[in-house]
């Protein structure tokens, strides 16, 4: 992919509430030419972003510090029920997985991730 492909301008929504994660995802994005990356820490701040930037793509951590990603991702997608999201866990167990299934997330990823397996999803789900 080159810097001029369509993907470089996806606008990405990155919402995990620990630092280190959101910073990782970001170097990830933009080794891999993705150069539209919004982060935020908690729900509040995620709900926020989501209306300023209007995303193309979430990657959205599954428990936060004041709401679930299960609650963002319904919200997200009464929203834009096209929208992408990827969904992200630490723990992931069988109920999340499902649940953010069901609703509409397009896969759950384990925390700590592989790189390749990261953008491999991200390129099958744009």
């Amino acid at each position: 992919m080159n810097n001029g492909s369509p993907q470089s301008n996806l606008r990405i929504l990155v919402i995990d509430d620990s630092k280190v994660i959101r910073n990782r995802i970001k170097r990830i994005l933009t080794n891999n030419h993705y150069q539209n990356i919004t982060t935020a820490a908690n729900g509040e701040e995620a709900m926020q972003k989501f209306s300023e930037v209007n995303p193309e793509l979430v990657l959205l951590d599954i428990i936060l510090p004041d709401t679930t990603g299960i609650e963002l991702l319904e919200k997200f997608l009464a929203t834009d029920p096209d929208l992408p999201v990827i969904m992200l866990s630490a723990i992931l167990t069988d109920d999340n997985v499902n649940t953010a299934l069901k609703l509409g997330a397009k896969t759950c990823l384990e925390k700590p991730f592989q790189e390749e397996d990261l953008i491999s999803w991200i390129n099958k789900v744009v």
